[in-house]
C-alpha cells in the first residue's frame, strides 16, 4: 500500500481547491486510515449537511510552509534523478 503522509504530518478532508466546492477528497492518513477515514467522513459530511464539527478546519486548506517547502523540493529531485537515472 501506498500510505501518502502530507510534508505538513496533518491529512487533508474537504473540499478541493478550484473544485467550486462540488469536489471533495480525504487524503493523508498516513498509516492511520481507519480512524482518519471516519474523521475525514464527519468533517465531509458536516460540510455538505450543515453543522460541521469545530475541529474540521483543521483538516481543511493548504498548509505549505517554508520550512515545508525544502522537503517537497527534495523529494521532488529525488523522483527527477531516478527519472534521469
Amino acid at each position: 500500500a501506498q500510505d501518502y503522509a502530507a510534508e505538513h504530518r496533518l491529512p487533508f478532508a474537504g473540499p478541493m481547491p478550484r473544485g467550486h466546492d462540488r469536489v471533495y477528497a480525504a487524503t493523508g492518513f498516513a498509516k492511520w486510515g481507519m480512524t482518519g477515514a471516519v474523521l475525514a467522513a464527519h468533517a465531509i459530511a458536516g460540510d455538505l449537511l450543515g453543522g460541521a464539527p469545530e475541529w474540521a478546519p483543521t483538516f481543511r486548506g493548504r498548509r505549505g510552509s517554508l520550512r515545508t517547502l525544502g522537503g517537497v523540493a527534495a523529494a521532488n529531485a529525488s523522483v527527477a534523478k531516478e527519472l534521469v537515472e
